[in-house]
């Protein structure tokens, strides 16, 4: 299978279904189907927010798309099993946060590989400053 030459939005809900694979059927997200976007509907207008776009099509750098729309698939996928936790009950315990611990692991490394494509992401270059003449460090 080929990478895109573009994406549609129906094509970047896709991808999210894809990326979160088994989880989406775990916690019953609907596919997107026949121009429908299915549960990734807000998910898909956070990229568009995100990007400054009016639509998928004018989204020039696909990297992006792709590194946003996991991003955000993964966060809506955790906000969905917060209430997935672990419990007691008259001494049985119940461990039900695996799927959410790696939902939250696979956040974490999309957020990492979206950082340089999010607005508040930004690196400051300080200008070099001389050294004063009396520093005692400074050998040059």
């Amino acid at each position: 299978m080929s990478l895109p030459l573009s994406y549609s939005e129906e094509s970047l809900a896709s991808y999210m279904n894809l990326c979160l694979g088994t989880v989406a059927s775990f916690l019953g997200y609907s596919a997107p189907n026949g121009g429908e976007l299915g549960s990734y509907a807000e998910q898909v207008n956070q990229v568009l927010l995100e990007c400054g776009a009016e639509s998928v099509e004018q989204i020039s750098d696909r990297k992006q798309a792709r590194a946003l729309a996991e991003m955000f698939a993964w966060r809506k996928a955790c906000g969905s099993l917060a209430t997935h936790y672990s419990f007691m009950v008259e001494g049985n315990r119940y461990e039900r946060n695996q799927v959410f611990e790696q939902a939250a692991q696979a956040l974490r490394a999309a957020e990492t590989a979206a950082l340089p494509y999010l607005a508040e992401y930004k690196v400051d270059v300080l200008a070099a400053t001389p050294a004063p003449s009396n520093d005692p460090l400074n050998l040059g």
